[in-house]
């Protein structure tokens, strides 16, 4: 008994083999548009079970087994969704990528250990309602569509081509999960729609995303002067190193998006952001600064701004800009460059409304060259140098400057309410505020505190004025508060008083030698009479 058992197994086994080997099938499309079924030793099947072909549709039987599947004429692949094995999808010829469009619907390719499916298209490849997976590269020639799609592999996804709209890939209501990266050598990218998982995200030219979720280690835009542009979406580059995003050229627009990564770069562009959050971070295990640069402007509305590291613009041969609206921006600090441009140092190149601004714990000085303009704002300044190297605005706003603050020209504070403090100052080095020109103060409360080093808490080259009055600053154990005069009385008071401490320099002092040998009474004479002015 225990004998014919085993001589069963063995039966079954090597019958499982052999149809197995019986069931290896290559399919071949002619040039001429026909069909040749081989089966794995290349002997010629006819049976439309396995495969067949018409009106240009190649049919697939459900669980067979294709080594390879080649053609050399334009053609649609179905199996209505059952699963099928495949090795190869090609249409080379040796190394001559032929250019065959290949239309891939309603297929569900299934991988085991054997049948890994490769794919090497000539033309263009368009995958609709499909569900493919792989432990290889997809290699297009031409543009690659996928729509209502489920696409998993481990390696590479590249587009050699681009279609009539400048697209090299156009991803659509689909899920594609690749272990490499997704990349198109020329033309650009288009995700709607979709979840993305990949460890690079590549576009040559404009990238437009929307309503999708995409999460990689780097997203990057290489060339051209294309935008990019993100609508409705979340976009996490913070899967693996270097977690960066990186714009060669062209602007970056997101709107209603949520934007995470290790840093971005914007080597030739402007950034726009309305209504969506952008947060550089440093993922954990991961060595990225969390900095911003920016080449061109940028304008931020009704957005959620917080960088770890550094908020910068780079460009210097052209008017550049940080305009920020209804918004909240955190930075560790700022820095906008001297520009070339002539008229540039009168122009506005900071400007905040209706904001809240952070810039706290920055290793570095914010450097911000050109007009800076804050309206209704918040501000909060922490451990952070400021050095204006023009004029500084502060209109209807609350916050404190702890860092210290150098303004080149002048500082205008109306309708305010600020703390300018040393307290943050690295090693106490710099007073609370330091002008070369002017400080004007008009209906505010402000109070510069210096208690951390013993410098003057104001440095101020020009004059103090106060709705167009020259002020006093009072100061009690080193904490100074501005005071507004109450009436034209004090102001005559006060510049009565000024003028007669400028003028002892030209006071004259009567000198009297008194000999040693002089009487005591004329002695009292003397003191007598300069005392009564006599």
């Amino acid at each position: 008994m225990k004998k014919v058992f085993l001589t069963l197994i063995a039966i079954l086994l090597l019958g499982t083999i052999n149809v197995k080997a019986e069931e290896s099938y290559n399919i071949l499309i002619d040039e001429n548009n026909n069909l040749i079924l081989t089966d794995s030793a290349n002997n010629p099947v006819v049976d439309d079970s396995i495969a067949k072909y018409e009106n240009n549709t190649l049919i697939l039987g459900e669980g067979k087994y294709f080594n390879q599947i080649k053609s050399k004429h334009d053609f649609t692949m179905t199996s209505n969704n059952k699963g099928v094995y495949i090795k190869e999808l090609t249409t080379k010829e040796g190394n001559t990528y032929l250019p065959i469009n290949v239309n891939i619907d309603k297929l569900k390719v299934i991988d085991d250990e054997t049948y890994i499916f490769k794919m090497d298209i000539g033309g263009n490849l368009l995958i609709n309602n499909s569900e493919i997976n792989s432990k290889e590269n997809y290699e297009i020639k031409g543009y690659l569509l996928f729509t209502d799609s489920k696409i998993i592999t481990t390696k590479m996804i590249m587009t050699r081509g681009k279609n009539d709209e400048g697209y090299g890939y156009k991803i659509s209501n689909s899920k594609v999960k690749c272990g490499s990266q997704i990349y198109t050598q020329i033309g650009g990218a288009y995700i709607n729609n979709s979840e993305i998982d990949t460890n690079s995200l590549y576009s040559i030219e404009k990238f437009y995303i929307e309503n999708s979720n995409i999460f990689c280690g780097y997203f990057t835009k290489q060339s051209g002067e294309h935008d990019t542009t993100i609508k409705k979406s979340t976009i996490k580059v913070t899967k693996a190193s270097p977690a960066q995003a990186y714009f060669f050229s062209g602007n970056l627009t997101l709107v209603d998006s949520f934007f995470e990564a290790g840093s971005l770069s914007i080597s030739k562009g402007e950034l726009n952001v309305n209504n969506s959050t952008i947060n550089l971070i440093r993922p954990e295990g991961l060595n990225s600064s969390g900095n911003a640069y920016i080449r061109e402007s940028a304008s931020i509305k009704n957005s959620k701004l917080s960088f770890l590291g550094t908020f910068t613009l780079t460009e210097t041969n052209k008017l550049t800009s940080i305009k920020i609206e209804d918004s909240e921006v955190v930075a560790s600090d700022f820095y906008i460059p001297r520009c070339t441009v002539e008229g540039s140092e009168n122009e506005i190149r900071f400007y905040a409304k209706n904001s809240k601004v952070t810039a706290n714990k920055g290793n570095f000085s914010s450097l911000l060259y050109g007009d800076i303009v804050f309206e209704n704002c918040e501000l909060n300044i922490i451990e952070n140098l400021i050095h204006s190297y023009n004029n500084l605005s502060i209109i209807d706003c609350t916050g404190n400057f702890s860092g210290g603050v150098i303004i080149d020209h002048d500082l205008l504070i109306r309708n305010s309410k600020m703390l300018f403090s040393n307290e943050n100052s690295r090693n106490g080095q710099y007073s609370s505020l330091a002008i070369k020109n002017d400080l004007t103060i008009n209906d505010s409360n402000v109070i510069f505190d210096n208690t951390k080093n013993s410098r003057k808490p104001v440095l101020v080259q020009g004059n103090i004025i106060l709705d167009d009055k020259i002020v006093l600053i009072d100061q009690e154990k080193a904490k100074l508060k501005v005071k507004k005069l109450e009436d034209r009385e004090e102001e005559t008071t006060i510049s009565s008083n000024i003028i007669a401490l400028t003028n002892l320099k030209n006071y004259p002092l009567p000198v009297f030698e008194v000999k040693a040998n002089a009487e005591e009474e004329d002695v009292s004479e003397i003191f007598v009479r300069v005392n009564s002015g006599g």
